[in-house]
């Protein structure tokens, strides 16, 4: 990653600073995208830099079509191209699909679908050949889960075994999760937050 550009979308807290300072320790240089609070967008460029990349705080909303726009054209500007992006835009609401409105999902459709399309068709437009990008995405489990059968197995304690032959296990107690490796036990983190 040394030298190369990232772009990583609400960067400014939680798991895009950590992607953000992640990328700053192998060499990137980061477009810390913030949506509001510069202060904790100051806070994730200096991390960054701490870290031992290149960062600079670019404001943007990504829900508007000509704010993401300038968001990687700052991308060019400041460091003449783009690499990598990291899309880590969305908003989980817990709520039960009995409760649920036709509003809800427009809400939802507005927030977490519409900015990742544009996202990659915008970065698409900009990225080296050779580019990456990365889609992280929101789970809305919601206390009720009444309507899901296989998640109400999983928080009983039961495991479901995935295709890549990792086992996941959910527990009801703080619907935290783990996913251990069959394979490749030194790839996989024991837990992870970012589902």
């Amino acid at each position: 990653m040394n030298n190369k550009v990232a772009v990583v979308t609400r960067a400014s807290r939680g798991i895009g600073r950590a992607v953000a300072e992640r990328l700053g320790a192998d060499g990137a240089w980061v477009i810390v995208n913030y949506h509001s609070n510069a202060v904790t967008a100051k806070d994730a460029v200096t991390a960054v830099e701490r870290a031992g990349g290149r960062a600079t705080a670019v404001r943007a909303d990504v829900r508007d079509p000509a704010q993401l726009n300038s968001l990687f054209e700052a991308a060019v500007e400041e460091y003449g191209g783009l690499a990598v992006l990291v899309s880590n835009t969305g908003m989980a609401r817990p709520i039960s699909l009995a409760d649920a409105t036709d509003e809800d999902l427009e809400l939802h459709f507005a927030i977490n679908t519409l900015p990742v399309f544009r996202a990659l068709k915008v970065a698409s437009l900009r990225m080296r050949d050779g580019g990456r990008v990365v889609v992280i995405s929101r789970r809305c489990d919601g206390r009720d889960a009444s309507w899901r059968g296989p998640l109400r197995r999983e928080q009983s304690g039961e495991r479901a075994t995935g295709p890549d032959g990792s086992t996941r296990a959910r527990t009801a107690r703080n619907h935290s999760e783990q996913r251990v490796a069959r394979r490749y036990p030194h790839r996989c983190p024991a837990s992870s937050d970012a589902s």
